[in-house]
């Protein structure tokens, strides 16, 4: 949405890129950044920058632009999960991944019984 063509000096925005973005936006949508989380504006710099991402912003829901590299946060990045079911693609959040993990991890170490030998004898037939 912004780029210098090869006669141009400066880097300009392009409305008509933007005005598709908002044509073929979806309520409800998502924009998933797969980048560092840097974003900047300086030469040089790798996409998306954060004039880019600030546009990405103003045509989606508030809080419907992640980035996998701060996502929950910058300090303890995990993975953006959308889950499918018959209501459609949905967002998960990093609590019910824990809480989906919980259940399954739990559900295995159940089914795997203790780990310490049976106190009473178990035994087959007649005693």
């Amino acid at each position: 949405m912004y780029w210098a063509d090869t006669d141009d000096d400066e880097v300009t925005f392009r409305k008509d890129i933007m005005d598709d973005f908002e044509t073929a936006r979806l309520d409800g949508a998502y924009i998933i950044a797969s980048c560092r989380s840097e974003f900047d504006d300086w030469e040089g710099k790798c996409p998306p920058h954060q004039k880019a991402r600030s546009r990405y912003e103003e045509i989606i829901n508030a809080g419907h632009f992640g980035c996998t590299h701060e996502h929950p946060n910058k300090e303890h990045p995990e993975p953006i999960v959308f889950a499918v079911d018959v209501n459609g693609l949905r967002y998960e959040k990093p609590e019910a991944q824990t809480q989906a993990a919980n259940t399954v991890a739990n559900a295995v170490n159940i089914a795997r019984g203790d780990q310490r030998p049976p106190k009473e004898q178990v035994g087959f037939g007649r005693a």
